[in-house]
């Protein structure tokens, strides 16, 4: 005779599952579509199948450190064939964000990034500091006196580098107590525990960074075509950006200060990676405004990344036309936009959807150590084919 199993729901999660996925939890019918049909999820346990029943019977503890709803790239190839019109890829969206509001240390942040009416005061608390930082290296009082545009005389790019240096060191701080959580979490899930045939460390690292850094597993996506190249062009686009700040701070130390001429490598690094970056957003908005029909669960926090990160290099890009005209008025505010906008990205970073970059990539490293991609392996091998 088997032996029972304990059911405890959260109600309160319940509702709050119904409220965001309620439509697709209803519509349901246990089909297992969604499961065969995706090409990445494993055969042993497969998602989301499950999930939708977890989050049926509103087992939050369960779900929240569940590493699936991680794997899971929502390509929307599980809507695409549902029978009965159900959306598992937008509840498995929800889910992560959800995780990240429970694992995210301090918690009110993960909290304030989904809420919209958070929105301008996570904006004000940048723009008021970096105001601060200016006013104390003396840069209103120059903007007169500059016969041409120049940033680094108003801004103080010592004093921002050093004010940068420190938020973010702050955000990463963050960032590992999260993931700290995050890991006993995962470690802790009884559905995995006893699977057999992970790999070692060494291995389940190259295995995570290899799928990563190739974005294989987008590929396998039939329904959104798009999300592969739009999703590789702005990683590397954006990789290339943060590369590009990094080399200009090094530089900086040494003396050589900015503008650097356009066919210097750090110039010309920026500017492609830029044009990547531009390509590779385009391509994701594109792919998010028509696949609504598919997936109609994009979420605000989806949004909110899309078009921060989006707005944080064009105001860049605008900031640098308008030094080259010489334009000090719009010069100094777009710039000024331009840092308040990469203050968001990179110290909000573990509380909003960038935080997808850290959780996701420590969920494919567990799913190695575990032996869960190896259960994947035969699934992969048939979309291969």
């Amino acid at each position: 005779m088997s032996e029972a199993t304990l059911i405890e729901p959260d109600l309160g999660f319940k509702r709050w599952v119904l409220s965001t996925a309620g439509e697709s939890l209803k519509k349901c019918a246990q089909c297992g579509t969604c499961s065969i049909v995706c090409p990445i999820s494993p055969d042993h346990n497969p998602f989301p199948r499950k999930e939708i029943v977890w989050a049926q019977w509103g087992l939050k503890d369960r779900l929240l450190r569940d590493p699936d709803i991680w794997l899971c790239h929502q390509c929307n190839d599980c809507a695409t064939h549902c029978p009965r019109g159900a959306h598992p890829g937008d509840l498995m969206a929800a889910l992560r964000q959800r995780a990240i509001e429970r694992y995210a240390a301090p918690g009110f942040l993960g909290r304030w990034l989904n809420e919209p009416k958070r929105l301008p005061l996570l904006l004000a608390i940048p723009a008021a500091l970096l105001a601060a930082v200016i006013g104390a290296g003396g840069g209103f009082g120059k903007i007169r006196a500059l016969p041409t545009v120049d940033f680094d005389a108003f801004f103080n790019h010592i004093h921002l580098d050093i004010f940068f240096v420190g938020f973010t060191a702050l955000a990463a701080i963050g960032a590992l107590a999260g993931l700290a959580r995050f890991w006993k979490a995962l470690s802790a899930n009884p559905v995995f525990q006893g699977q057999g045939g992970g790999a070692g460390p060494a291995p389940s690292v190259a295995g995570a960074a290899s799928d990563i850094l190739t974005h294989w597993k987008f590929r396998q996506c039939k329904a959104s075509p798009r999300q592969f190249l739009g999703h590789l062009l702005a990683f590397y686009g954006f990789g290339g950006l943060f590369a590009t700040t990094a080399l200009a701070f090094l530089l900086l130390l040494i003396g050589k200060k900015a503008p650097y001429p356009i066919w210097h490598p750090v110039k010309i690094l920026g500017n492609l990676s830029g044009a990547a970056f531009m390509a590779g957003w385009a391509l994701l908005l594109l792919n998010r405004r028509s696949s609504r029909k598919e997936a109609p669960g994009s979420s605000y926090g989806d949004w909110l990344f899309l078009w921060v990160i989006g707005a944080t290099v064009i105001t860049g890009f605008l900031a640098y036309g308008a030094r080259v005209i010489n334009s000090p008025a719009p010069a100094y505010s777009l710039y000024f936009v331009h840092l308040v906008l990469v203050f968001f990205l990179l110290v909000y970073l573990p509380y909003s959807k960038f935080a997808h970059l850290v959780y996701r990539a420590v969920a494919m490293f567990h799913a190695r150590l575990a032996g869960r991609e190896a259960a994947a392996a035969p699934s992969q091998e048939k979309a291969a084919a």
